[in-house]
């Protein structure tokens, strides 16, 4: 048990052809919205508003299709309202925090690819425990929960101009081009670093 909540620890705190929205109910219990992006024999690839999933057949109970899209929908900002409509806990609780600033922290969460990835990052603990264990770390860590901790510190980090400004970039086309592209920067950075240290090496040796 310690081992799936360090490993669902860790991941939470690393976080980094177009269909309409869909559905998709797992066996777990869990829910899941996005744009499946792939399918293939044995999975899909899901994009949750720019946090990408691999769900296995065999872990699916149903997809259900959202209904078609409307003249000038946006399915991305479809599905980041829907999580930031998900993310339910009493606003006016913080004392010292406008329940304005408290909503802008929570919407840059969602944009930014955060809570998507905490999501996904629970959903692969629940995946990843025995079947007896799966309902009980289900219980025990609620997204909302973890939100509504994570809200005084980016409060002591961030002015509410700082926090528009960002929501603004991630909501636009580059931003979300940023966003999209950082698996691909963190894994090329990577390849060129293990080079870079080979090459190295052959000098040290």
């Amino acid at each position: 048990m310690k081992r799936i909540l360090w490993s669902l620890f860790f991941m939470m705190i690393c976080c980094v052809p177009e269909l309409g929205a869909e559905i998709v109910h797992l066996k777990s219990g869990n829910t899941v919205i996005g744009r499946i992006t792939e399918r293939s024999s044995y999975y899909i690839v899901i994009d949750k508003g720019g946090a990408v999933d691999k769900i296995f057949l065999n872990e699916i109970e149903s997809i259900e299709d959202e209904p078609a899209p409307l003249e000038n929908f946006d399915v991305d900002d479809f599905i980041k309202d829907v999580q930031i409509q998900s993310i339910k806990f009493d606003r006016s609780k913080f004392l010292v925090i406008p329940e304005e600033k408290v909503d802008l922290i929570v919407k840059f969460m969602v944009v930014n690819g955060a809570y998507g990835q905490m999501q996904i990052a629970l959903e692969q603990a629940i995946l990843a425990a025995p079947n007896d264990r799966r309902k009980e770390i289900k219980d025990l860590f609620v997204l909302s929960e973890i939100i509504e901790k994570l809200v005084p510190v980016y409060h002591d980090l961030f002015t509410e101009e700082d926090l528009t400004a960002m929501v603004n970039f991630f909501a636009s086309p580059t931003g979300k081009k940023f966003k999209d592209s950082m698996p691909q920067i963190y894994e090329r950075t990577a390849q060129v670093v293990i080079e870079y240290f080979q090459e190295k090496r052959k000098f040290v040796l």
